[in-house]
């Protein structure tokens, strides 16, 4: 891999990605709406200014802006990514998960590129389980339970439209990705460093038993990078891959383990679902992806957790 296009660049997760792409040696074209702001975590990584990395700012991608990055690998990386905010605005979340989707295949073909192009989706379309233990694999069946988990797979069903008719497409199947530089206290686990920081209780807005996987940042790009670059091999191409931590654990005993690892074991969370609300379980198996890619988690979740307590982003 010698160049890449990277869509949704300026997010958390883009934004690592671009940095470890720079650093792997790889030509970056950073593709996002808009200038980052001077306090995002692109600009605090350098990477608004790192030789090697050239910002594209545009809603949407030509086949002439395609063709003059000559990308090996397109990492399509943006879209709305929370729950809530699809919720919200579900016109939005469509048009930014689906429909870029298969506008930017469409600018691919039409630019004659043989890029390949990583789709970004989630492994919340497969909905949740009750059961403990159940890791959904990539045969299970998906049920899409709202807005953004629909809107991720309609863009999914499009990926896979196009490699039907000769696009080399692979899918990424996230899980609950964390790490350094994330802000979005929408999310549970930065919501939990910024309380344990600040010495105060975190409240828990879903059920305090219903359990999630998370993997570190830097694993998830490890996978994605390997994904990349093997992509386009028979078997691979066309597929999907979860990437997912292998660990479940509850949003009560992780709010515990941040309070733990912070000194603050005597603050007790604040738990405000309620009784009637269910507990649910979402795991997915990475299997695939570790014998495909030769892939593994490396980084246990208590150091994750220790790392983001340091203040170091």
């Amino acid at each position: 891999m010698r160049r890449a296009v990277v869509t949704g660049a300026s997010g958390f997760l883009g934004s690592w990605l671009c940095l470890t792409l720079r650093d792997k040696g790889v030509s970056v074209t950073a593709v996002m709406r808009s200038k980052p702001a001077p306090d995002s975590l692109f600009v605090e990584l350098g990477l608004d200014r790192a030789e090697g990395v050239r910002l594209h700012l545009t809603e949407a991608l030509t086949p002439e802006a395609i063709s003059t990055a000559d990308p090996d690998v397109i990492f399509h990386m943006a879209g709305v990514s929370q729950a809530g905010a699809a919720n919200a605005d579900p016109v939005a979340a469509y048009d930014a998960n689906s429909r870029a989707v298969w506008l930017l295949l469409d600018a691919v073909q039409q630019a004659g590129s043989r890029a390949l192009t990583l789709l970004a989706s989630t492994d919340s379309v497969y909905g949740t389980t009750t059961q403990q233990g159940v890791a959904h694999d990539e045969n299970s069946p998906v049920r899409p339970a709202g807005h953004y988990e629909a809107s991720k797979l309609a863009g999914e069903t499009a990926a896979f439209a196009f490699a039907a008719s000769g696009a080399l497409v692979v899918i990424a199947r996230l899980g609950n990705i964390y790490g350094p530089g994330d802000r979005s206290t929408a999310r549970l686990i930065p919501s939990l460093i910024d309380a344990a920081k600040r010495g105060v209780a975190p409240v828990l807005r879903g059920q305090a038993l219903s359990q999630r996987c998370y993997l570190e940042v830097r694993d998830c790009i490890a996978a994605l990078i390997s994904l990349a670059r093997k992509g386009g091999e028979p078997g691979i191409c066309g597929r999907v891959f979860n990437i997912s931590g292998a660990r479940a654990i509850s949003s009560i005993a992780l709010a515990r383990l941040v309070l733990t690892l912070a000194d603050q074991a005597g603050i007790e969370p604040v738990l405000s679902a309620r009784i009637e609300d269910p507990v649910t379980i979402r795991m997915s198996s990475s299997a695939l992806a570790e014998q495909q890619l030769a892939w593994v988690e490396t980084i246990p979740l208590e150091v994750g957790l220790s790392e983001l307590l340091k203040d170091h982003i």
